[in-house]
């Protein structure tokens, strides 16, 4: 497995519970709660590769995001940003990136000038893969299945529709499309054979989905018509349908693809894990050669075996 050979610099962000561990060492123990700061922006480490060639930096920025607003917490975020990143600085990677949403990403590229790493390209590449292993572990067909996306995003809908075309019966569409989206049903169909609906309104046809892709940030859906035993995807920067189904009611969906740091590439740092969540394996590492461990479902890390065993047995356990 090689790293990415265009790494040039990143700046990774560790999230708040990892930094004010670090900030709560030695004298700084006895510091009253009062009087940690709010916010310290600090270069914590730099990391590099086995020819010991600097690849990146490792920061710190905001200790406390409890009882503030989103925007102090991202004006917070940008300030940290500019007076820590260095002038070969590229990317950004940010443990907590579920925090933000895709205008806040937006935010946070334009003033800061580098580019969030979101982890969507990993996550379709391997989406067919997770959708292979859970119905194989399930003994069922997955030819036989039918999915629905929900919402439209360009070419993200184009991918997932590709990485999966080959692979299911039928796939329905959900989303404010425009007049292109029948030139993508026929170019589908010409190279695949696959038959993709679209339709506006969804709660009529919500129970008849064995999977269910979800790319809108705030779907509009009764979650009671869920199929209980559906394997959902939340691909939206929100996690939204996860958060529909907070009282506990229904499936929850995977949120994300977790994979295995591969240490002969990257000389070892402690602020980067072993296992990677998609948003920073894609950065670090080419598709082709990821190496899939986990899968993350409401906030909780998997086995896909075990995924699909309590999918079977025991749905309640997730």
């Amino acid at each position: 497995m090689n790293i990415r050979s265009d790494i040039i610099g990143f700046l990774y962000i560790v999230k708040e519970e990892k930094y004010y561990r670090h900030y709560r060492r030695g004298l700084n123990k006895i510091i009253p709660e009062i009087f940690v700061p709010v916010s310290k922006p600090k270069i914590l480490d730099h990391v590099y590769d086995l020819n010991e060639q600097r690849i990146g930096i490792v920061g710190g920025i905001f200790l406390k995001k409890s009882n503030i607003y989103k925007e102090e917490l991202i004006e917070r975020l940008v300030m940290g940003i500019e007076s820590i990143k260095l002038e070969d600085t590229h990317s950004l990677i940010l443990e907590e990136l579920y925090l933000f949403n895709k205008d806040d990403i937006e935010f946070i590229e334009n003033r800061t000038g580098l580019q969030v790493i979101e982890g969507i390209d990993v996550i379709v590449a391997f989406l067919g893969r997770v959708l292979e292993d859970i119905y194989r572990i399930l003994e069922d067909d997955l030819r036989n299945k039918e999915v629905l996306i929900i919402g439209n995003y360009g070419d993200l809908t184009q991918n997932i529709i590709k990485a999966i075309c080959t692979k299911v019966r039928f796939v329905t569409l959900i989303g404010d499309y425009n007049n292109d989206i029948e030139d993508l049903i026929i170019e589908v169909l010409e190279k695949t054979g696959l038959s993709i609906f679209y339709s506006k309104s969804i709660e009529k046809i919500l129970p008849n989905y064995s999977i269910i892709i979800n790319l809108d940030e705030n779907p509009d859906i009764d979650i009671s018509k869920i199929r209980k035993q559906v394997i959902m995807f939340d691909l939206s920067t929100k996690g939204a349908m996860n958060k529909l189904m907070m009282n506990g009611k229904g499936p929850k969906a995977i949120e994300d693809f977790i994979f295995q740091l591969n240490q002969e590439n990257i000389k070892e740092n402690q602020w980067i894990e072993d296992l990677m969540p998609s948003y920073v394996y894609e950065y670090f590492y080419p598709t082709e050669s990821a190496k899939l461990k986990k899968i993350c479902v409401g906030g909780n890390l998997y086995n896909i075996e075990d995924f699909a065993d309590y999918y079977v047995k025991d749905r309640g356990k997730l």
